[in-house]
């Protein structure tokens, strides 16, 4: 699927590609923008089967000043 990231620019695109995970270990997908020097995260997906991991994965964006909430 690709569609137009922005109605301004229409030359800009997204293309959505899926693969199948050989693992199930925890993960994070982080989304968000990128403008002259700067990348801003607006969307944290946290993908984790314990509590233990997901602690873990806030602790590591927690140190790198990426801030969750909820």
């Amino acid at each position: 699927m690709t569609v137009p990231t922005r109605q301004e620019d229409s030359k800009r695109q997204f293309t959505e590609r899926r693969t199948e995970r050989a693992d199930l270990e925890p993960a994070i997908l982080i989304i968000g923008s990128y403008r002259t020097d700067a990348f801003a995260p607006a969307e944290v997906l946290i993908c984790a089967d314990t509590l233990s991991a997901e602690k873990a994965i806030r602790a590591w964006l927690e140190a790198h000043g990426i801030r969750v909430v909820g």
